[in-house]
């Protein structure tokens, strides 16, 4: 990268503070914060504090007018992301946002189409598209090593509560204003790694679980995918059936893959067993690595506003699917 990208950060929680903040202060030679948009007027001498000579603002729609300020880094409750990364792109700014890019098809659509007209671009924070062990299983799957692509099965179950270094108390996520309740914020994740991998689904078929009235609607979604070619896919999610043992399988014709910590484990056929180390690393940290280099006009964006569509099309038929207790169709 030539010169420094001039960001600009709207919402300031515990995503930016955790985990954002500290990768971009490590990159001062790539990104240089100059404004900032907190909510509360009262936490500015905190956060000037901490981002000295950024500008402050508590209007995110002032904010990204300022015209020191390249790219607008957007870290909002998730229901806002889409009105914030809208409001950027219209104002001339290439946008960073957290995933999920929208909760609904149509307002992603609006984005893709800003996109479009004013010749910026929408950088979708899904780290999860940085994980080393992506390509491997990729190449494995599109090389056929194991033959044609059967089935999945997908576990994600852990517990969202106080623990979770405040991510459970947060008011956003206890009062959700977004559909089906927390796949749509931690389980989107899992959505994007699954269209990756095997494509987009033609339909879904889903139930939803509730066992407490905070947290979203449904506390354990369970969903069939089905693919064109045939095969299908098994996903359970939860943020409430805490287990430790999570799992993640594929089944070819002529053997299975599955990922056992930083390890993937092939079975064969004949019976012989191979392991692939693939060291998980810190995947936020190679996210923003990648993104400067893309943004500095090396390499191939691997997360686009549309692969940030596909992920809420999928979740749209879930929830029709759950809604009407029949196969929904993936729009």
């Amino acid at each position: 990268m030539g010169m420094k990208l001039r960001l600009g950060i709207v919402g300031l929680g515990l995503i930016w503070e955790n985990i954002h903040m500290p990768i971009l202060m490590d990159m001062k030679e790539q990104f240089e914060i100059k404004a900032f948009c907190v909510h509360n007027e009262k936490k500015i001498p905190l956060w000037q504090q901490r981002l000295p000579g950024a500008a402050a603002y508590t209007d995110y729609r002032r904010m990204v007018q300022d015209i020191s300020v390249d790219a607008v880094v957007v870290t909002t409750p998730l229901e806002m992301n889409a009105e914030v990364t809208l409001a950027a792109l219209e104002a001339g700014k290439d946008v960073f946002c957290e995933k999920p890019m929208a909760v609904h098809v149509d307002v992603a659509d609006r984005i893709m189409e800003m996109e479009k007209q004013t010749g910026k671009t929408v950088y979708v924070l899904e780290q999860f598209l940085y994980n080393p062990q992506l390509p491997v299983m990729k190449k494995i799957i599109d090389g056929k090593q194991l033959g044609e692509f059967v089935s999945f099965e997908r576990t994600t179950h852990y517990l969202m509560d106080s623990s979770n270094e405040g991510y459970g108390q947060t008011q956003w996520r206890r009062k959700s204003d977004f559909p089906l309740g927390h796949i749509y914020d931690g389980g989107v994740h899992e959505i994007a790694l699954l269209n990756e991998l095997f494509g987009m689904p033609e339909e879904m078929y889903a139930v939803g679980q509730s066992f407490r009235e905070e947290m979203g609607k449904y506390d354990h979604i369970l969903t069939m995918f089905h693919y064109p070619s045939g095969a299908t896919g098994v996903f359970s999610h939860s943020a409430f059936l805490a287990c430790s043992k999570n799992y993640f399988y594929i089944r070819f014709t002529e053997g299975s893959l599955y990922v056992y910590g930083d390890k993937l484990v092939l079975e064969h056929k004949n019976g012989g067993t191979e392991e692939l180390n693939t060291a998980e690393g810190d995947t936020y940290r190679a996210m923003w690595m990648e993104l400067a280099r893309i943004v500095s006009g090396h390499g191939k964006l691997p997360f686009t506003a549309q692969d940030a569509k596909n992920c809420v099309r999928v979740l749209d038929a879930v929830e029709q699917s759950i809604e009407s207790d029949q196969c929904a169709p993936v729009k």
